[in-house]
């Protein structure tokens, strides 16, 4: 249990170390930001940034995402809505299921969720990236903060944005 916890420190130590920071196929980001959505039907922004890709065309780019999330209220369950973005268009696994729900062990607490989504064929040039979040059940609150957003590529490079 030791050497997991140490670890776990290890990982979120890097994480902190390189946010906002690039390789040559990796973009890490960061926010300490608390952000909130008290409407089940309007999709929040919880990440948005773009991305420049160079090199190659139809390139498949992954975000994996990871936050800590609570809902407050008292309407059913306390679940959360995510979606990802590229261009405005869904990424996958979304276009099969629209959303990905996410299940806080209660109200009021925060827990930690991470999710990973996909996009192939994007072409050489700048492309809008967004994670999106909503409360499942009207009534209900969701609430984020201190998350991590890893844009991966395959091939190709990512290059500043100016």
């Amino acid at each position: 249990m030791k050497r997991i916890a140490i670890l776990v420190s290890t990982v979120c130590l890097m994480m902190v170390l390189t946010a906002d920071a690039a390789s040559a196929k990796t973009l890490f980001k960061s926010i300490t930001t608390e952000v909130s959505n008290a409407d089940a039907t309007t999709w929040e922004i919880a990440f948005a940034d773009e991305i420049k890709l160079t090199t190659y065309d139809n390139q498949c780019v992954e975000l994996r995402f990871s936050t800590e999330a609570k809902t407050d209220g008292s309407t059913l369950q306390p679940q959360i809505a995510f979606q990802a973005l590229i261009d405005g268009v869904l990424a996958n696994p979304a276009p099969a299921i629209e959303e990905i729900n996410f299940d806080p062990s209660e109200f009021g607490v925060y827990d930690t969720a991470s999710f990973s989504w996909y996009v192939c064929g994007l072409i050489v040039g700048r492309h809008d990236v967004q994670v999106l979040f909503a409360p499942v059940n009207a009534g209900n609150t969701a609430t984020l903060r201190s998350g991590t957003l890893m844009i991966e590529m395959k091939s190709g490079k990512f290059v500043p944005l100016q």
